[in-house]
């Protein structure tokens, strides 16, 4: 019998990318081989930044392919000590390119660094960090989200360096003449941290107590 194995996970970001799904031939996350159908390639779609021209628009898939090849020997990319390499490429009329690996690790890595080597292979292939996004509960309304020095104060009392914190904003702007709270929705590039918030889940902000989730 074969058995049925679920789609793999959806990951979105900041609206330069999508993953459409993951289905490694091989999972090393986990710690072990996964037994999948080796058939089944991992695969991600990227696209440039809106107003920039098309990439790679001359080039034939396998021409895609060889040049981005050359640009992830060129920076050295690896996972488990493997290099990292594109399988196969779909190249759409919109300019979106579709990008086919063996393995999860390898589309992962793509994936979380694609604003560092795109543009390599091309000029016009400019594509933005990924963002992780926390939900912020019961921050009072004071809090005021155009105010550097605030952000700042949230930063040094919960020792999160300044620069990893990338965009703050209101899920819903709170009342402040009513003394009222409001959740903030806090984007980082740097995932770990992400995680480390929503896992531990208290913040400090001016003697007030933050719960932090996804």
């Amino acid at each position: 019998m074969v058995p049925n194995f679920p789609p793999g996970p959806k990951h979105r970001g900041a609206g330069t990318w999508k993953v459409l799904e993951f289905s490694p031939c091989l999972d090393r996350d986990r710690g072990r081989f996964s037994k999948v159908n080796r058939f089944k390639l991992a695969y991600i779609t990227l696209r440039s930044k809106i107003g920039h021209p098309k990439p790679f628009e001359n080039l034939s898939a396998h021409g895609v392919q060889l040049k981005i090849n050359q640009v992830l020997k060129d920076v050295n990319a690896k996972v488990y000590e493997e290099n990292i390499f594109v399988s196969a490429v779909v190249k759409f009329t919109n300019g979106t390119i579709k990008l086919c690996a063996h393995n999860k690790a390898s589309v992962r890595w793509l994936l979380e660094n694609k604003h560092k080597w795109t543009h390599l292979a091309d000029p016009a292939f400019i594509t933005s960090p990924n963002l992780y996004h926390v939900i912020i509960h019961l921050c009072p309304a004071f809090f005021d989200i155009s105010d550097e020095s605030d952000i700042s104060e949230l930063c040094e009392q919960n020792n999160i360096d300044r620069e990893e914190i990338k965009k703050v904003r209101w899920l819903k702007t709170p009342n402040i003449e009513e003394k009222d709270f409001g959740s903030l929705v806090i984007s980082l590039e740097n995932r770990n941290l992400a995680y480390d918030i929503i896992k531990g889940g208290d913040l400090l902000f001016k003697g007030n107590l933050l719960r932090a989730a996804r």
